[in-house]
């Protein structure tokens, strides 16, 4: 028993009276040997002396971790009024808890490592989160961010060294992680509010984009003839070089006579008879014509000089007519043709 003694003595020399001791063990159930292990952080002997009072010790720093990584997961999926509210309620509880233990029973906890060591962990982690999501603001947000930064700090260095307050640098760290956990996230939020304005406008912008291309491709489409029936889409989305292979023999022969009868003096082809009158064409699908182009051609003069001309047909496919069109070169044209 006095071996245990000097044991618990030793303890207090670390800043634990008998009274807070007595607190601890009635808190957590501890037994003599479990109050040891637990201000040594020695778990495993507590796992093994005191089973039930380590499992409450487990559940209470589990449970601390996950009301943290709740607030952490609420934020993150929750609108501007929501984070707010939500951030004022998870700090203002802690703030609650603090006054309701007292300033001093929590000053006094606050100085074993045990708890003040879990808490830096826990605020660290609530302040990290959301400084990094100020981070993703504006310029005007990272400069608040410096501003609360440097505000801290140097609310830190005035607690310690001109008020000389008896607080450890522990202490002033977690209280300083408790303030811009709280300031950060409702700083967090509004940055959240500017980033989301700023997407609804960009949609904004992009569906006016998009109404306008659409509106412009409605216009284009109305502009050009498009098919009324199966029949028409059939038509139009055959490919113009087969259509005309198809009718390239009949259309050649039907507006080589056409020309000719358009030609009202004497003249010549300047090919042979077996040879097609035009090379160049054009294809209307939908309305079923072929029109063709040469200058194959020339009139013979009574003085024995030739005058070139050109020619145009259109043949319709399916009524089987055309319709020539005679025009004279002109004696420059002549000219660059020889």
């Amino acid at each position: 028993m006095q071996e245990k003694g000097k044991r618990v003595k030793k303890q207090d020399g670390q800043g634990a009276s008998r009274s807070e001791l007595d607190k601890v063990k009635r808190f957590f159930r501890l037994t003599d040997e479990g109050v040891e292990a637990f201000l040594q952080y020695d778990f495993r002997r507590l796992a093994l002396e005191n089973k039930d009072a380590f499992i409450r010790l487990a559940g209470a720093y589990g449970g601390a971790f996950i009301a943290v990584l709740l607030y952490l997961a609420v934020l993150s999926v929750s609108g501007i009024m929501t984070q707010l509210i939500v951030s004022t309620l998870f700090f203002g509880a802690i703030a609650g808890a603090v006054y309701a233990i007292g300033l001093e029973n929590v000053n006094k906890a606050t100085k074993h490592p045990i708890v003040s060591y879990y808490l830096l962990f826990l605020f660290g982690i609530v302040a990290l989160s959301m400084f990094f999501s100020v981070c993703g603001g504006g310029f005007i947000a990272k400069f608040f961010l410096l501003m609360i930064v440097g505000g801290l700090g140097y609310g830190g260095y005035f607690v310690l060294t001109v008020r000389k307050m008896p607080l450890s640098v522990v202490q002033v760290v977690l209280a300083g992680l408790f303030v811009a956990g709280y300031v950060f996230s409702v700083q967090a939020s509004f940055v959240s509010l500017a980033v989301e304005q700023e997407m609804n406008a960009l949609k904004r912008r992009n569906e006016i984009r998009r109404l306008k291309e659409a509106d412009e491709m409605r216009r284009s489409m109305a502009s050009s003839k498009t098919c009324m029936n199966e029949e028409e889409c059939k038509k139009i989305n055959t490919k113009k070089n087969y259509y005309y292979a198809q009718h390239e023999d009949e259309t050649q022969e039907v507006c080589e006579q056409a020309v000719s009868k358009e030609i009202p003096s004497r003249f010549e082809w300047t090919v042979s008879a077996k040879d097609y009158k035009f090379p160049s064409y054009t294809v209307d699908v939908l309305n079923d014509t072929i029109t063709v182009m040469g200058d194959l051609a020339q009139l013979v003069n009574r003085d024995g000089s030739r005058t070139r001309i050109s020619y145009t047909c259109k043949y319709n496919v399916k009524s089987k007519t055309a319709t020539a069109t005679v025009l004279k070169k002109t004696d420059k044209e002549n000219a660059e043709r020889k």
